[in-house]
């Protein structure tokens, strides 16, 4: 991702990754988008961050994790972002996780102003596993007493 004899950027700690990710939300216009997650894939891979701490590199891998769309069927949360409660469980092809194209406009309008954290939490379903999935942690978040935007408890 780099153009020869520009070098990556050091980032040494959580605090300047955490900057970093900030300006390009601010430049994406709220959103980590796809080119954000190659570009930090890209710099995981890259020589120059051999020397990162090992607790900031797991940090990385593991969000790039939880937010790169795969193939099949997903199972995916939207979760508040300073609490990581969670709002909404949802199923669908990988893209419509970051949708904002939602019944409630409350939803819409947080996901629209990158307010939830859309962590994909199951990948490469098919169909039928994912629609159980999402029946099972719906369930099991309502008998929680969590507050979803999900109008629809599906039974199991």
């Amino acid at each position: 991702m780099t153009r020869p004899g520009v070098p990556l950027p050091s980032f040494k700690t959580s605090e300047s990754l955490g900057e970093l990710i900030k300006d390009l939300n601010v430049w994406t216009g709220g959103g980590t988008d796809t080119t954000f997650k190659r570009m930090m894939g890209s710099w995981l891979e890259a020589e120059d961050t051999i020397e990162m701490p090992e607790e900031l590199r797991v940090k990385a891998e593991g969000f790039l994790a939880r937010t790169t769309p795969t193939k099949g069927w997903v199972v995916y949360e939207h979760r508040e972002r300073d609490t990581h409660a969670v709002r909404y469980v949802g199923k669908g092809r990988p893209n419509r996780a970051w949708s904002n194209d939602r019944t409630d406009p409350e939803h819409a309008d947080r996901l629209r102003n990158n307010e939830l954290e859309v962590v994909l939490v199951l990948r490469d379903l098919n169909e039928t596993d994912a629609l159980r999935e999402e029946a099972i942690r719906i369930n099991n978040y309502v008998d929680t007493g969590a507050q979803l935007y999900n109008r629809d408890i599906p039974e199991l």
